[in-house]
């Protein structure tokens, strides 16, 4: 029975429960293990090695981008539509090959500009590899996606993600070199990538070239907003480490890097509930508004749920948490983590109204506010990091992403058939507040405080349920009365 539910596609339902399932269960394994890598890194090489690591990182990835351009989003699309588009794979793969052959190119040249590091600018060569093979991977999970078989990329990310964090750990204890680590990256993603090939050759589609440039021409000019789009997200997110590098800010970056990698585990849920919630949300936009209205506070509701204790709660304990994950040479990431911690709120809701503009068929706007925010991200990073060096890069986040928030809001509630609070919701937000409020108090007490940081934790979701399981009693006592 498990079997059937998790590898086979039995119905509408059971198929998308069974890919979520899988894409949810790679995403959150491939990010925990990576932090888990990313702390013994940290740890043993410290700030500034970690720092060096994580800028040619942030660099690599931003230009990455270009090998991909939004054509593996497309093509999904075009090929779930019918087996009768797979003729077209062939050019689609063969465009993907060149299309990251010419960002390789960009990246070793951009090597040369970005510092004059020799250490850094040979780290940014090795893992220019691994990040366009990573990247290479997406054109043969498009066939995946389009066939509805999603486990098979799950299975992938999940088996890589064990490689790079096994092979990495190994490798940072041995041998303590951005170098070696930088090889460990590229010897396990190579490793997927070929054994991913060889099976997906031999199993699902016979691999070919085509090089029919009427094909590239359709999926570029289809792409091209899409990769702009993504250029300016990742742009926005990866400008301030790349800035800070290129100041010469290498112990910066890593600190900075530091916390920032808690808060990419932190915004996981998010990810999580708005997957859940898009094909509900797709299928009640066409049949009924209300429904579509009804779906819409159920979600909001949801997000607050999480994330007002849990932004509360690493507010409370964040020296605890990046003295427990890092060490105490990491303290001066305590303040880059609390800055950056009211920013996950955003985040949560910027997943919400993203989602409903994408289910209205508005991603133009998406595309609008992503480049609006990455101009802003940049004009920000120049301005406060010289002035508050990782401090300025952390407050520019947190302004880019309430920009980011509030210009989503203003479209989705222009073109979408929601309101976006009643007063039932409004009571039940107020709940879910006042909850972590107490919570915060009960944390705080330095009794409680000074507690092992998993008791602290676990204490507190349980003093937030409670308090949120009384006020619900309370509410409804006073309403039926």
């Amino acid at each position: 029975m498990l079997i059937n539910l998790l590898f086979k596609n039995l119905g509408i339902r059971q198929t998308i429960f069974k890919n979520t399932f899988w894409l949810v269960a790679a995403e959150g394994i491939s990010r925990f293990l990576k932090l888990v890598l990313i702390i013994n890194v940290a740890r043993v090489l410290g700030a500034t090695e970690y720092g060096k690591f994580d800028f040619a990182l942030s660099f690599i990835f931003i230009l990455a981008i270009f090998s991909d351009f939004g054509v593996s989003s497309i093509a999904t699309r075009e090929l779930s539509k019918g087996k009768e588009n797979e003729d077209e794979y062939p050019s689609i793969f063969s465009l993907k090959i060149i299309l990251s052959f010419c960002t390789f190119i960009l990246i070793l040249i951009g090597s040369f500009l970005i510092t004059q590091d020799l250490i850094i600018q040979k780290l940014i060569r090795i893992l220019a590899v691994y990040a366009i093979a990573t990247n290479f991977n997406e054109i043969i999970y498009v066939f995946f996606r389009a066939r509805q078989i999603m486990e098979y990329e799950a299975l992938a990310r999940i088996i890589q993600a064990v490689l790079v964090t096994g092979i990495g750990l190994l490798v940072i204890l041995q041998f303590a070199s951005i170098e070696s680590l930088g090889f460990s990256y590229v010897f396990a993603t190579l490793f997927v990538s070929f054994l991913l090939l060889f099976f997906f050759h031999f199993k699902i589609y016979s691999l070919t070239f085509s090089f029919r440039k009427l094909i590239w021409k359709k999926f570029i000019s289809m792409s091209w907003p899409l990769g702009l789009g993504t250029v300016f997200s990742y742009l926005s997110v990866l400008v301030g480490p790349v800035i800070m590098g290129y100041f010469n800010l290498i112990t910066e970056v890593g600190l900075y890097g530091a916390a920032g990698k808690i808060i990419s585990i932190l915004v996981l849920p998010a990810l999580i509930i708005v997957q859940s919630f898009y094909p509900m949300l797709s299928k009640a936009f066409k049949e009924s508004k209300e429904a579509f209205q009804k779906i819409f506070y159920y979600q909001i509701q949801l997000i607050v749920f999480i994330f007002a204790p849990l932004m509360v709660g690493a507010m409370t304990l964040a020296p605890k948490i990046i003295d427990f994950i890092y060490g105490s040479d990491f303290f001066l990431s305590v303040p880059v983590f609390k800055i950056l911690i009211p920013a996950i709120g955003f985040v949560y809701l910027n997943s919400v109204f993203s989602q409903i503009l994408v289910v209205i068929n508005e991603q133009k706007r998406i595309i609008m506010v992503s480049f609006c925010v990455a101009i802003a991200s940049v004009i920000l990073n120049l301005i406060l990091i010289p002035m508050a060096s990782l401090y300025g890069a952390s407050l520019s986040v947190l302004i880019a992403t309430i920009l980011n928030f509030l210009l989503l809001l203003g479209f989705s509630l222009k073109l979408a058939p929601i309101k976006p609070l009643n007063f039932k919701v409004f009571i039940s937000l107020i709940g879910y507040v006042f909850s972590s409020i107490l919570m915060y108090f009960a944390l705080s007490f330095s009794k409680v405080y000074d507690f092992n940081i998993f008791i602290s934790i676990l204490l507190g979701g349980s003093i937030y349920l409670i308090f949120v399981f009384l006020y619900k009693k309370l509410i409804k006592h006073i309403i039926t009365c």
